[in-house]
């Protein structure tokens, strides 16, 4: 008896704890967003600059930092006249925050194209950084079969969940978001 008591006990302090954990994890998020959306409220143009590196063309958007300490990056490209993508990066006292990465992507085949496959997903993924070492993503995807779907099902697209995605490098993720950051920052000083 004593036995089942005890895993009893045991097995309600891990899912507590677990609990404990994904609030605390909530948390973070929450208050990241929180802060994005009260700087968004009154964000300012700090420079603009387009780049044009052969067909692609970027438009790169620094904006003001606030008085949290809080900035915002955001790049516009389309790799085709039908494929447009957009980055925004927070940044607060130089640590990226948030990231998030929208747009139309294309499906690649090997093979010919046949009637009924999809050719693109609309998607957005947002990716929270507590820390180097703290990364969560949260992905969504639309598949379409043309491109010229993209308007009309773009109510369906934004009504959908946020599927969160396990990272298996958090250390990664974190330098390539501040690799991406670093090259926007040096083409505008060149």
């Amino acid at each position: 008896m004593r036995i089942k008591v005890l895993v009893a006990i045991v097995v309600m302090l891990s899912i507590s704890c677990q609990n404990e954990t994904e609030d605390n994890r909530l948390s973070w998020i929450q208050n990241i967003d929180r802060q994005v959306s009260e700087y968004n409220k009154e964000s300012k143009i700090e420079h603009s600059e387009t780049i044009v590196e052969g067909k692609l063309e970027t438009g790169i958007i620094f904006y003001k930092k606030n008085l949290d300490g809080i900035s915002r990056v955001t790049a516009a490209s389309r790799f085709s006249e039908n494929f447009p993508v957009k980055m925004e990066v927070y940044v607060k006292n130089d640590n990226i925050i948030m990231r998030r990465f929208s747009g139309l992507s294309p499906y690649i085949s090997k093979t010919r194209k046949r009637e009924g496959d999809r050719c693109c997903a609309l998607f957005e993924n947002v990716t929270y950084f507590n820390s180097n070492t703290e990364v969560v993503l949260f992905e969504r995807k639309l598949d379409l079969m043309s491109t010229e779907e993209m308007d009309s099902r773009r109510s369906e697209f934004e009504s959908m969940v946020f599927i969160e995605t396990l990272i298996e490098n958090p250390e990664e993720e974190y330098e390539q978001a501040m690799e991406s950051l670093k090259e926007f920052k040096d083409h505008i000083k060149k």
